[in-house]
């Protein structure tokens, strides 16, 4: 995973046109980085779960993230992860702890 840089215009674009995922950590370290699966074409279970610290679950979401899968920990909320803000604020998402954006097709 490498970290943004919100000043390169490439990285940014590889997001917005749904080639990479993010990687969005909790409030506490608010870093956004580029996730993408070790195969370079889907992600693993374990991948994912491990991405997240646990089990995973895919977040309902609003149009404007339109192909793509939003997944954070299904049990986040009871083991007490904090909120994430750069998530909240940046895609409008009500999530605790780690979030994953990715492509719907690096997904099975």
């Amino acid at each position: 995973m490498n970290k943004l840089n919100f000043n390169n215009p490439e990285a940014l674009k590889r997001i917005e046109n749904l080639e990479v995922g993010v990687l969005i950590s909790e409030s506490g370290k608010c870093t956004e980085e580029e996730f993408k699966p070790t195969n370079g074409k889907v992600f693993t279970l374990k991948e994912l779960q491990t991405a997240v610290r646990g089990h995973i679950e895919i977040y309902p979401h609003e149009s404007d993230l339109t192909g793509k899968v939003v997944i954070v920990n299904e049990e986040g909320r009871h083991l007490q992860m904090r909120p994430n803000m750069l998530a909240a604020i940046k895609y409008d998402i009500d999530a605790v702890g780690p979030v994953i954006i990715i492509p719907r097709n690096q997904i099975e």
